[in-house]
C-alpha cells in the first residue's frame, strides 16, 4: 500500500512539473487531500477521541487564565465580540493499532475542572486536567479557550502546543514537546517567561511593546525580526543567545528553548501567520 502511494505521488510530481504552475497548484491540493484521507484512516484505527459539549463561562471584564494540562494542546483566542467565554475540550487516546477498545475505555479516566476564582486584579479562569489512567503517556486533552479579553496567562502542559492570540498582561508558559506561539496586537509591557523543553518559541508583538530580552537556545538559534520600535543588542548575544532591550523596557522577557528555535518578531500584524513561520 505504501509503495503504491509513493509511486502515485511521484507520478503526480512529474505531471505537475511538466505542465506548469496551475498543475503544481492542483498537485499541492490533491496531495493535501490524499494526506487528509490517509490521516483519517490512521486516526480511525489507532486514535480515539471524545469531544465534550462546549463549556460557557460568565466573565466580567478582563480575566486572567491559569491552565494546567497533563498532556495536550492549549489554544487561547481573544475575541472582543464575545459576551461570554467558551471552553471547548477534546479528550484523546493514542494507544495505537490493535488497542481500540482500551483506548476508548481510557477516555473516561481523563478529568478536568473549570472554575472562576478571584485573582489579584480580578477574575481568573482556572482549569485543571488530570488522568487516573495507568498509561497517561497515551492520552491527551486538547483545549480551546475563547474569551472577550485576557489579561495574564499561566499555562502548563506537555506533548502539546501552546498558542495564545491577542492576549496581554504577564505571561508564564512551560511546556514540553510542542510549539509555543504568543502572537498579539495588544501592547506587551509586563513580564514574560516562556520555557519550551523540546520545541520552538514564536513571540510576535507590535511596536508599542517593551521588554528586556534574555533568550537562550540549546540545539537551536535565536532569530529576531524588528520592523518597529528600537531594539538595542547587548554584549553576550550570539546565534543561540539574545540579550537586548526593546523600547527602553525593563519588563523581563525570558525565553528558553531546547531542540527548537526562538523567533522574535515586532511587526504591524503579529497574528497574521500561517501554519509555518519562517524568517532569517
Amino acid at each position: 500500500m505504501r509503495a503504491r502511494l509513493v509511486a502515485l505521488i511521484a507520478l503526480l510530481v512529474c505531471a505537475a512539473l511538466l505542465t506548469g504552475c496551475k498543475s503544481v497548484t492542483w498537485f499541492v491540493n490533491t496531495l493535501g487531500s490524499m494526506g487528509d484521507m490517509a490521516g483519517a484512516g490512521i486516526d480511525s484505527l489507532s486514535h480515539r477521541k471524545a469531544a465534550d459539549e462546549p463549556y460557557l463561562i460568565d466573565v466580567v471584564g478582563p480575566v486572567a487564565v491559569d491552565v494546567e494540562l497533563f498532556n495536550g494542546n492549549l489554544f487561547i483566542d481573544v475575541n472582543p465580540e464575545l459576551t461570554e467565554g467558551v471552553v471547548t475540550v477534546t479528550r484523546r487516546a493514542i494507544h495505537g493499532y490493535g488497542r481500540k477498545a482500551e483506548a476508548d475505555a481510557s477516555l473516561d479516566n481523563i478529568n478536568y475542572t473549570i472554575e472562576i476564582v478571584p485573582g489579584e486584579l480580578g477574575q481568573v479562569v482556572q482549569i485543571r486536567a488530570t488522568t487516573t489512567d495507568p498509561e497517561p503517556h497515551y492520552q491527551r486533552i486538547d483545549m480551546t479557550i475563547e474569551l472577550p479579553e485576557v489579561d495574564g496567562l499561566r499555562a502548563r502542559t506537555s506533548n502539546g502546543d501552546v498558542i495564545a492570540r491577542n492576549i496581554q498582561g504577564a505571561v508564564d508558559i512551560l511546556t514540553y514537546d510542542g510549539e509555543v506561539r504568543v502572537m498579539t496586537d495588544r501592547p506587551m509591557r509586563r513580564p514574560v517567561t516562556i520555557i519550551n523543553n523540546c520545541g520552538a518559541i514564536n513571540y510576535r508583538v507590535r511596536g508599542e511593546s517593551t521588554g528586556r530580552f534574555d533568550c537562550q537556545c540549546v540545539r537551536g538559534k535565536v532569530i529576531h525580526h524588528v520592523e518597529f520600535g528600537e531594539m538595542i543588542i547587548h554584549p553576550g548575544t550570539d546565534h543561540d543567545t539574545l540579550l537586548a532591550s526593546f523600547n527602553e523596557g525593563v519588563n523581563p522577557i525570558t525565553l528558553r528553548a531546547a531542540d527548537g528555535d526562538i523567533r522574535i518578531a515586532v511587526v504591524e500584524e503579529p497574528t497574521h501567520v500561517g501554519t509555518f513561520i519562517f524568517f532569517d
